[in-house]
């Protein structure tokens, strides 16, 4: 193909899953003024390349394959071949979902029965503004080969709805290890009136009269000892042996500064026409007061892939962040803090989800190795809330109160047969003085009941960085956490 005529975005590769029974966008870019024609299946459409951008819409087509894509401007063409029509999720994050197959716990089976032709996944290269990207990125299928160096929530998320819906799955893994929310969010939505601006307020101010010359020959300097180590390296010495690799200098290159990788990384795959989104990240905002600050940052950046996807409210499902004890001080009592955001982002935000992990944390490693029980609830979350299964995935959450009898009544939605009590049988109790007082409780179908005290002021549950969940619902899974108010109640 003469690259001066058109390109495919680079995420349009042989092998790729395209989204079933919704038009199907093709994109890229082009000389202004040519047509381009994109012909799937019995379908044909053209489009002319305006400010050398184009995108064009195929209907859409059900589920199978495989198929050929073929896009033609005058007598040059691409053509890509072995396509399958499916359920397409991107897989977004930090390090967790990042976090390979053969880095987790392995599952029994797993691995060995992963050649499964009809998954299939895309890992957006890890890249940053000044890098070119990396050219033979494709599409790859599932296999014990490999499935090792993919997202294992991703995988694990993926075997399910295979099993469940029988069709192509497609994942688009993009991630990047210690990133904060912001790195994937545009300046833009950082800078709306609703959305705290503590990151990006720092990153304004820190590039104020930027100084050019020094960073650009910091990052050579940083590059030029990069590649001696990966020189070293591949000639047999040991990682522990090599020179240390200097810190990369914050900048407008830094990866995870502000709209970092929104720019370097998403904007490479927005508009592919997709179901809906994975999360599973917060890590890196668990500090201080960006914690706070994630309660406005979450639903605004939910809402900033919403407009640059341009698809409407489409499905968005984060993960509720397991349990862990920070090791730095300004960490402390930020992991609930996050938890407490993405479920008030899932009451608030339209077609927005959570799973609950309470039970699957490690208390000293950020990075939980049991990944497969994350990825099939988030498969169960969307298998539910999506696509209409009754499978007994969803989270039991505090729906109300009610007094009855000199006791208090807790009542959840999606107890299914009842609530389950496990190990300590208790809630925490804020009384008005600020003393605490642990409650027994007694789980009573979907409700919990415990006596009613004078001069409470809430009731909580998990509400602490690290916690040993006590409370599931009859089909196995953990109740989300709560903080319930109550004082003026009891004045009243």
């Amino acid at each position: 193909m003469n690259t001066e005529i058109f390109t495919l975005a680079p995420i349009f590769t042989n092998h790729m899953v395209l989204q079933r029974d919704v038009p199907i966008r093709i994109f890229g870019k082009g000389c202004t003024g040519h047509r381009i024609t994109a012909s799937l299946g019995d379908h044909q459409v053209s489009t002319i390349v305006s400010d050398q951008l184009w995108c064009l819409s195929l209907p859409p087509m059900e589920a199978g394959g495989t198929h050929q894509l073929t896009v033609s401007s005058g007598q040059y063409n691409v053509n890509l071949e072995d396509i399958l029509i499916g359920e397409v999720w991107l897989a977004g994050g930090q390090s967790n979902m990042e976090w390979q197959l053969e880095l987790a716990d392995q599952e029994e089976g797993f691995l060995e029965s992963s050649a499964i032709d009809t998954i299939r996944w895309f890992d957006v290269p890890r890249i940053t503004l000044d890098m070119p990207y990396p050219e033979g990125v494709q599409w790859q299928r599932s296999s014990p080969e490999t499935a090792p160096h993919f997202s294992a929530v991703a995988q694990h998320f993926a075997r399910r709805l295979h099993d469940e819906l029988g069709v192509p799955i497609g994942i688009i893994g993009c991630t990047w290890g210690g990133s904060p929310a912001e790195a994937w969010m545009s300046i833009e939505a950082q800078s709306s009136p609703e959305c705290h601006r503590i990151h990006l307020d720092r990153y304004l101010e820190g590039t104020e009269n930027f100084e050019w010359q020094s960073y650009r020959e910091t990052l050579e300097h940083k590059k030029s000892i990069d590649q001696e180590r990966s020189t070293l390296h591949r000639s047999g010495v040991k990682l522990e042996d090599l020179p240390p690799s200097p810190p990369a200098p914050y900048g407008p290159l830094f990866p995870s500064r502000p709209a970092g990788l929104y720019e370097s990384m998403l904007k490479t795959i927005a508009r592919f026409t997709l179901r809906g989104a994975l999360w599973y990240q917060g890590e890196s905002n668990a500090e201080g007061q960006r914690a706070e600050a994630y309660r406005s940052l979450l639903p605004s950046l939910i809402k900033n892939w919403r407009e640059l996807w341009g698809q409407g409210d489409f499905p968005f499902i984060a993960v509720q962040l397991p349990g862990f004890v920070p090791k730095n001080e300004a960490g402390h009592g930020k992991w609930l803090i996050l938890r407490e955001s993405i479920q008030l982002a899932a009451e608030t935000t339209p077609q927005v989800g959570f799973t609950v992990n309470l039970d699957l944390g490690v208390i000293d490693d950020i990075h939980p190795p049991n990944k497969g029980p994350i990825g099939r609830r988030l498969a169960g979350k969307a298998l539910e809330d999506v696509y209409g299964r009754s499978l007994g995935a969803q989270f039991s959450v505090l729906s109300g109160v009610r007094e009855e009898k000199g006791a208090w009544i807790l009542d959840f939605a999606h107890a299914y047969h009842g609530l389950v009590i496990k190990g300590g049988a208790t809630l925490c109790l804020i009384l008005e003085n600020g003393d605490t007082l642990d409650a027994p409780i007694e789980a009573r179908g979907s409700s919990l009941i415990l006596k009613k005290i004078q001069g409470v002021r809430e009731i909580l549950y998990a509400q602490t960085d690290w916690t040993e969940p006590t409370l599931f619902h009859s089909e196995g899974l953990p109740v989300a956490p709560f903080r319930l108010t109550l004082l003026q109640r009891n004045k009243s």
